[in-house]
This record gives C-alpha cells, structure tokens and sequence, in this order.
C-alpha cells in the first residue's frame, strides 16, 4: 500500500460519489460533520462535481416533498382512525397552517448545501461543457468509464470520471465510491486512492498524516473539561435515555437478525432496565461531543413473515395472526439493546459548567438496535 505523506501546507484533494451524500442527507452525522471540519481547517479539499450534487439534492427534494405529503394526508385521514370531531376540526385548522407556510423544499435543500460547502471550503464544479465530447466518443465507443457500447446509465458517472481525471492528472484525490465499475476504472491510475466508504478513508494509512494534524488543531482542554461536566451528569443522562426508551411505542426499525421481509419489525412497546454511558467511545468531532450510549431491555416487537419462509426456520416464533396469503404476522418478546447518540455542543457545556446549570437533556430518537 502506498503511503501518503502531508506538508503542513498540502490540502489533499477528495471527491465522494453521490451514494455517499445520499446515505446522510443532513450532511451533519459524525463522518460529513469530521468531512466538512477537516475542509474547514484546510486540511482536505472537497471537490464536488455537478452531477453528484444535482443527484444528491434532487433526491433529498423529492423524499422531503413525499414525505410532507404523506403526513398531512395522513393527518387529514385521522376522522377515519375515530377522533371526535372536535379534535379533528382543530387538526384540520394546523394542517392548513402548515399547507400555508408553502415550504420551498427545493430552496430549503439548497440552502443546507450552500451552508455545507461554505463550512467545509468545498468546491462545487459547474456542469464543464468540454467534458461532453469526451463522454459522448466514449458512449459511442464503450470507452472508460462505460461498462459496454450506449449503456445510458453510466452517463452520469462518465461525467465525474472526466472530473475525477482532470484532478489526478494534477494531483493525488481520494476517491470516495462504492461504485464497483467506476472504482476499477479508476483503479489503475496511481494518483487515485480509492476507499468504499469515508469510514475506510478515515481509518486509512492515507489519512493518518491528516489526522494527526487535524488533532494538533482540536482545543483537547476544551474537549475534556466538557466531558468531565458530562460525567458529572451521568445519572441526568441515563434518567432521560430510561424515560425515552419506556416511551417508545409502535417505532419501526431494522435489524439482520429478524425473520422478517427486509428484516423490518415494529417496536409497539419497551420497558428498559439497564443503560450505559460508553465514555470511552466518546469522539470529538467539529467542536461537537458524540457520546454513545446503549440501551437494554424487554421488547414487545411485531413483524411479518413470509409463509414459505416461515416453516423453513427450526424455532420458529409463535403466529400471532394469519394475516393474508403471503404473510403471518409474529408478535413476541425479546431482549433488545437500543444504540443511541447524543451530541453536545462543546462551547456550551463549558458554559453551564461554568455558571453551575444543570444538564437539559431530551432524547428523541435511537440510531439502532440489536436483538440479544
């Protein structure tokens, strides 16, 4: 493996196919949060070609636009579901209040990307009209990086490969795709490290001169004085993560192990017994704090499986309802451990810490779970 080296004064140039984006359309959890810091810090430099972001922003546009959608109507069908008509009526009043703020999801998406790429001193690449003579030989022909002759679906990729080419020939750049066509395209140009995901680039030795500079830059006090005050609280977290595991009710959720089509189940209730602060696993990342914790207890879960597959399996849990020709419904009980992470602004936990404030601390959601 060759091994990259970083002057104090090298940005290393990295672009990330539009999967990656697509996987955290906040652009904010703990990889893009590190992704835009170290931008920030000049230590990485983002190049962002036109096709990934018209993909990436367009996908979050029309999943936001759906999804609002899907909650109103869902909000309107609620006379169906047996609320008294007094409450409806006033359900109704909210919903043409929220359909009155006439949310331009195309600009609110857009804005998050200006912040991101101003945060992060990424370069967002125009559409580069010179590339396209290239791609379109390349189409005709079943050049690099087309897998056969007029394969239209690889005519996004051949646009950022023209990209990623034009960067290489100047530079090192880290490629950051699970794209297996364009990742042996690219394979054999050595001014090109290819990792699958940015989990992969950031335990790389590639990353390592960055990392260390990037940890030269981190205010460590301000880091372990804030997580000091943390631990003093211990007991107001695991108070909040109790009370939020107890109220979860009818939560839908994924996991390998579950019998189920696309291993999904519903969590319909939780009683929890057990939580641990893992203090060793806390990162700090973009003046954040990210502090797991995980959750144990009894859960009352439901989901469904299909009949053939049903009678394959040894143990089989108990049917709860045959709920149409395709599928049973299995309701049961099991151990489950709920993974949570919280995040806490470093600056302001020095600040409570220095006026004597209690932590406020509210839990709205898990990350993931596992069966026991």
């Amino acid at each position: 493996t060759e091994i990259y080296t970083l002057s104090l004064h090298d940005a290393l140039p990295i672009l990330i196919d539009s999967t990656t984006y697509k996987q955290d359309k906040t652009l904010n959890k703990s990889d893009f949060s590190l992704l835009k810091d170290l931008g920030k810090k000049k230590l990485i430099e983002i190049n962002i070609p036109w096709v990934v972001y018209k993909e990436a922003t367009t996908s979050s546009v029309q999943e936001s636009q759906n999804d609002f959608q899907q909650a109103i109507n869902k909000l309107i069908s609620l006379d169906k579901k047996g609320v008294h008509p007094n409450h409806y009526n006033d359900i109704i009043k909210y919903v043409k209040k929220i359909n009155e703020l006439k949310i331009d999801f195309e600009e609110s998406v857009k804005r998050l990307w200006d912040e991101f790429i101003k945060d992060s001193n990424a370069i967002l690449h125009p559409f580069n009209p010179k590339h396209s003579t290239k791609v379109f030989e390349n189409y005709f022909s079943g050049g690099e990086p087309f897998k056969s002759l007029k394969n239209r679906d690889d005519i996004p990729d051949a646009f950022i490969y023209a990209l990623i080419k034009d960067i290489s020939r100047k530079n090192k750049l880290v490629l950051i795709s699970n794209d297996t066509n364009l990742s042996d395209k690219c394979g054999p140009d050595k001014n090109i490290l290819i990792f699958k995901t940015l989990k992969d680039f950031y335990s790389s030795m590639v990353f390592e001169s960055i990392n260390e500079k990037y940890k030269s830059l981190l205010k460590v006090e301000k880091y372990n004085d804030a997580l000091q005050f943390l631990q003093c609280c211990e007991n107001v977290i695991k108070k909040e993560a109790l009370s939020f595991a107890n109220s979860i009710s009818h939560i839908e959720f994924e996991e390998p192990s579950l019998k189920s089509e696309n291993n999904e189940g519903t969590i319909i209730g939780y009683g929890a017994d057990e939580v641990r602060v893992k203090w060793k696993d806390a990162k700090n990342i973009a003046e954040q704090i990210f502090l797991p914790i995980e959750v144990s207890g009894l859960a009352l879960i439901d989901y469904f499986i299909f009949k053939a597959d049903y009678w394959i399996y040894e143990n089989r849990p108990q049917i709860a309802d045959d709920w149409n020709e395709h599928f049973y419904r299995v309701e049961q009980e099991c151990r489950m451990t709920l993974f949570i992470t919280l995040n806490f602004n470093i600056e302001q936990m020095l600040e409570m810490k220095k006026n004597d404030e209690e932590l406020e601390l509210q839990i709205n959601s898990f990350d993931t779970v596992r069966l026991d």
